[in-house]
């Protein structure tokens, strides 16, 4: 998704229009003007990347030290939408829920990620149902409350279910609504045994996640994996010069209780979440299977909040590197 300066994209809403609206408009076009056996002309493996805090503004400023391909051919050859109005702001999971339904969260049923109970006086995860049961959590979520379809699961209608749908994100709620109704799995990572966990709504657990689960886990790898700066400081730009001097280091050691959530919000996050979304393409043959196949992937390039200096621009733009 690209947009002029002088019109920011809400950086909650700033996840993948790139890709999840321009799909929509994509499978629709083939639908309408191809014959049903005209495969070729319909997508056969739609990744769609959203990304939690993305700025208009960060990638105007950075674009220099992007590569030809990622956010510079999205702005080079994908739809730029401007001048959009989304109404007051809305949190990651509403954010969400609009742009995989197309519809506002009046109608989609996601108004915020968490709600507000009358009758028990609290509020609640807005995807919360106690009916089904968490595999690795004590979650219990499902798209229960969402109401209406999702271009997940009309991906899997349009190929009567043979199409694959798989979603993986840090946060729970967000991985379940890019995944829908009809999803074959949504996984998303625990905050407090770092695993990558899903609710027994889904069916499927991929040997991309079975792998990290049960083999070379995360808490296992987490004490020796470090954040540093991917590049000299002095060529992140627009940073004072006592901000050159000194490289951060953020690590996740296992006697630090929020771990877990530090490593969701990270670069190394990121990377984690786009290292199961290849092995998802590979060892499900994603793509290659004669009908579309979906993979969502949820990132996050939000200011960073586990660091011990309150300014955090260039974990911020290393973020997006």
């Amino acid at each position: 998704m690209s947009a002029r300066k002088s019109h920011p994209i809400s950086t909650r809403l700033a996840s993948v229009l790139v890709v999840s609206l321009a799909t929509m408009g994509i499978l629709a076009h083939a639908q309408q003007t191809a014959p049903r056996s005209a495969t070729a002309q319909r997508p056969q493996l739609v990744v769609g990347i959203f990304v939690e805090g993305l700025s208009a503004d960060y990638i105007n400023l950075l674009r220099d030290n992007f590569g030809k391909d990622g956010f510079n051919r999205f702005i080079r050859d994908g739809v730029s939408i401007e001048n959009v109005d989304f109404g007051p702001g809305i949190d990651a999971t509403a954010a969400t829920a609009m742009l995989m339904t197309g519809a506002a969260p009046g109608v989609n049923g996601i108004p915020a990620a968490r709600v507000w109970d009358n009758n028990t006086k609290s509020d609640y995860p807005i995807l919360l149902d106690p009916a089904k049961i968490g595999n690795f959590t004590d979650e219990t979520f499902s798209p229960g409350a969402l109401k209406v379809s999702t271009v997940s699961d009309e991906v899997r209608i349009s190929d009567g279910g043979l199409g694959l749908v798989h979603s993986v994100a840090p946060d729970a709620q967000v991985a379940i609504i890019l995944a829908g109704h009809a999803g074959n799995s949504g996984f998303w990572l625990n905050d407090t045994n770092g695993k990558w966990c899903t609710s027994t709504f889904y069916r499927d657990v991929p040997a991309a996640i079975a792998k990290r689960n049960y083999g070379v886990t995360l808490a296992s790898r987490l004490d020796t994996l470090a954040w540093t700066p991917s590049m000299a400081l002095d060529r992140y730009p627009d940073l004072p010069d006592y901000k050159k001097l000194y490289p951060f280091r953020h690590t996740f050691p296992a006697r630090e209780t929020d771990r877990f959530k530090a490593f969701k919000t990270s670069a190394p996050g990121n990377r984690e979440v786009a290292a199961i979304g290849l092995d998802y393409i590979t060892s499900l043959k994603l793509g290659t299977r004669g009908v579309t196949d979906m993979l969502n992937l949820g990132f996050n390039v939000s200011p960073y909040q586990y660091g011990r200096e309150a300014d955090n621009r260039i974990e911020t733009m290393d973020a997006y590197l």
